[in-house]
């Protein structure tokens, strides 16, 4: 058989770490167990890059045969492992920073929403030092 790019089939998309959601184009098959992002350093043969791993259910797998580890997300030895296609996206996984990205990427950033956010962080502080301080205006 011998190793073949993570690739899959000519036109397939690469599977993706199910952490960062970043291409894992340059991994081997069969996955080592060694075998860690390039872009995070978080295992790839683990439970949350799993085609079995299902958090909805109570042992969060579909193989009723594995046993299951405690942490999901750690390199484990599942005789069991196959390799998800698109982790970050179907399994539940990756952060919340890179779904916020990937949101921004397709609808663009909610107009005025940070320099609302500052604003009234600024309006609140300066009303802080107001307390504290008197009010300019006063002084003068």
């Amino acid at each position: 058989m011998g190793a073949d790019a993570a690739g899959g089939k000519e036109g397939d998309d690469p599977p993706r770490c199910w952490n960062c959601d970043k291409p894992l184009d340059q991994l081997l098959v069969p996955v080592s167990r060694h075998e860690y992002c390039p872009h995070c350093a978080e295992a790839v043969h683990c439970c949350r890059s799993c085609v079995h791993f299902a958090p909805t259910l109570p042992e969060q797998c579909r193989e009723d045969r594995a046993d299951p580890p405690t942490d999901r997300t750690a390199a484990n030895f599942c005789d069991f492992f196959a390799l998800r296609r698109a982790a970050g996206a179907t399994a539940g996984g990756g952060t919340a920073a890179a779904a916020q990205a990937r949101l921004e990427a397709l609808f663009g950033s909610a107009p005025g929403a940070d320099a609302t956010d500052h604003d009234a962080r600024e309006r609140r502080a300066r009303s802080r030092l107001d307390e504290l301080f008197g009010d300019e205006t006063e002084r003068d």
